[in-house]
């Protein structure tokens, strides 16, 4: 099945540098840059989508030892 798929990516890759070299310069300048900033945005994406995953998890944790300080705290109040 992984054996498919990259086969699969490495296929698209290929045709997409064939399509490349047959166009005109300044397309494939328009190409490399519209490449260039697809590469910046999945790179942006997937450091949000690791950063949120660590803040949520920080923020799980801090809510845990809330809960636990207010539990003890109702233990002595008692």
């Amino acid at each position: 099945m992984i054996e498919k798929g990259l086969a699969i990516a490495v296929l698209v890759v290929c045709l997409v540098l064939l399509v490349r070299m047959l166009l005109p310069t300044a397309q494939q300048r328009r190409m490399d840059r519209a490449g260039q900033h697809a590469w910046w945005r999945i790179r942006y994406v997937w450091n949000r989508v690791r950063h949120w995953r660590r803040v949520k998890r920080a923020d799980a944790a801090q809510e845990a030892r809330d809960a636990i300080e207010r539990a003890s705290r109702k233990r002595t109040l008692h």
